[in-house]
C-alpha cells in the first residue's frame, strides 16, 4: 500500500477545521485520513487563534512542556539538596 504525502498546508487546514469545532471523525471521513494521523497533526501544529489564524513553528507542544516541567522539578529538588548539604554558604 502506497503512503499518501500530505502537504503542510493541508495538515494546517485540517487543524484549523478541528479548532473551528469539527470533530476528528467528521474530518477523517471528509478527507479520508486516519483519526490517528489527524490527532498527530493537531499535536504537531501548535495553533493560536488571534485576529487571523496563525501557526507557530517554534511553539512548544504539550509533550515539550511536560518534559520542561519535569526538568524544572528535578532542578528544584537538586537545589534543595545543595542547600541542605551546604547551609554555610547562605550565611556568608
Amino acid at each position: 500500500m502506497s503512503e499518501k504525502r500530505v502537504t503542510r498546508e493541508v495538515k494546517q487546514e485540517i487543524v484549523r477545521q478541528y479548532h473551528a469545532g469539527k470533530s476528528v471523525e467528521q474530518i477523517s471521513s471528509e478527507y479520508a485520513y486516519s483519526k490517528s494521523s489527524i490527532y498527530r497533526w493537531i499535536r504537531e501544529f501548535p495553533y493560536v487563534r488571534q485576529e487571523q489564524d496563525e501557526f507557530f513553528d517554534d511553539a512548544y507542544t504539550p509533550h515539550d512542556l511536560g518534559w520542561m516541567y519535569a526538568m524544572m522539578g528535578m532542578v528544584q529538588d537538586n537545589n534543595k539538596i545543595v542547600k541542605l548539604e551546604n547551609p554555610s554558604w547562605l550565611i556568608s
